[in-house]
């Protein structure tokens, strides 16, 4: 049988957790009487005995009582130290359980989060793999043959991918906060103007969990220009070296003029943010952006790297979609083929 290479880390053995127990004397208190006991009837017999054979000792009621005093006074002294001195140990060990139970649930937690954040990617890199299936299908087969039936049925595949991807997004972030998050896919319009200000960002996706709450909203504020949001502007902006926004306490950056949104209502909603691009970089100074995915909450938590790599990641697959997705639009609107989902894409009215 061949040997197993120890330095490969899969073929390492994984230790037991170690669990200890800290075991303090039951009759600690009994200890502590007994040796000051044990004291005092030593220091005792010592005076008595030194008494009775010193003939210079004058044997009197005041002079016993005197020593009686200081020996009480000695054994009371020694047991007060004793106290304080286990118990200072007591205490100490008495927070090793608590440091454990909290260290525990820590853990658990963690792992908790690493499951739901693999069962995610999975799920997400599932649904990706089957819709560029899809599309790759129907962009490879001459338009001709391409009949409005499989048009729809892609589209209508479309709408379902990105339902299963905000789903599991809002799920993920929201366990990873303790809060509930919000998803939203944002598309871009560009005008090919000189000035960035007729550059529109509309919502084009929001998670099921926060759509009917959001839609209000939506429906006022968008589309709008990238300028009108502090976080697009930023990003859009390549005077900026961040490609991404986030911040855990915009109303305090609203305070200080540092944030602005179309939605003069947007803190009724959230507090915290995360924006990242659906881009591609197309050259050492270029970008290609097609729009924006975001997550946003109340309590926070999102303005982590770990976060923002996660969302980029997922921000990565809906540019490969939505360049696929924009080829299926294309072909459809060559067939004058009409249908909700295609004036929602088109449609920036």
């Amino acid at each position: 049988m061949a040997k197993k290479d120890k330095s490969n880390p899969y073929n390492r053995k994984i230790n037991k957790p170690i669990f200890f127990k800290i075991h303090t004397p039951p009759d600690i208190w009994h200890h502590v009487y007994g040796l000051t006991s044990a004291i005092g009837l030593l220091i005792t017999v010592g005076i008595i005995v030194y008494n009775y054979f010193n003939p210079n000792t004058e044997n009197n009621f005041n002079y016993i009582l005197t020593i009686l005093v200081v020996l009480l006074a000695s054994v009371l002294l020694m047991f007060l130290i004793s106290v304080i001195y286990y118990g200072n140990r007591l205490k100490k060990y008495s927070q090793i359980p608590a440091d454990y139970s909290f260290l525990k649930e820590q853990t658990e937690r963690h792992d908790i989060i690493l499951n739901q954040l693999c069962e995610c990617s999975h799920i997400i890199t599932h649904y990706y793999r089957n819709l560029d299936f899809l599309l790759q299908d129907i962009i490879d087969v001459d338009e001709k043959q391409v009949s409005n039936d499989s048009l729809i049925n892609v589209i209508n595949k479309f709408d379902y991918f990105l339902i299963n991807i905000t789903t599991n997004l809002q799920s993920y972030f929201s366990q990873v906060t303790d809060d509930n998050c919000s998803i939203t896919i944002k598309l871009l319009n560009f005008n090919n103007s000189d000035d960035g200000s007729k550059t529109l960002v509309r919502t084009y996706f929001r998670d099921p969990v926060n759509f009917k709450k959001r839609r209000n909203s939506d429906t006022v504020c968008s589309p709008c220009s990238v300028n009108d949001n502090t976080a697009f502007s930023i990003i859009m902006d390549s005077n900026y070296q961040n490609i991404y926004f986030s911040e855990d306490n915009l109303p305090d950056l609203y305070d200080i003029h540092q944030y602005k949104n179309p939605n003069l209502d947007w803190y009724k909603y959230y507090h915290s943010t995360l924006v990242v691009p659906i881009s591609i970089v197309t050259g050492a100074n270029s970008r290609s952006i097609l729009g924006f995915l975001s997550v946003d909450n109340f309590k926070g938590g999102l303005a982590t790297n770990s976060n923002k790599e996660y969302l980029f990641f997922v921000a990565d697959l809906l540019y490969l979609a939505f360049s696929k997705f924009n080829s299926i639009i294309e072909l459809a609107k060559t067939k004058n083929l009409t249908n909700e989902k295609i004036d929602r894409y088109t449609n920036w009215n």
